[in-house]
């Protein structure tokens, strides 16, 4: 399991290298695979149509989740 860990934790650093040159797009499908691969399903409440970026990323999560 070890070994499980410190892959995704390399892949984490790799994205950091990299995330300049990625659209938005892959970005917020990155960001809810991560979501979901700490926390799990996405659980909760959709924020206000205001908070444009949290409502990009609650999207993202719970697109992973369905």
């Amino acid at each position: 399991m070890a070994s499980l860990e410190k892959d995704f934790k390399d892949a984490i650093d790799n994205i950091k290298k990299i995330i300049k040159k990625i659209d938005d797009k892959d970005i917020l499908s990155l960001y809810g695979l991560y979501k979901q691969s700490n926390l799990g399903e996405n659980t909760n409440p959709r924020p206000s149509i205001f908070n444009f970026v949290g409502l990009q990323k609650w999207k993202a999560w719970t697109a992973v989740s369905e």
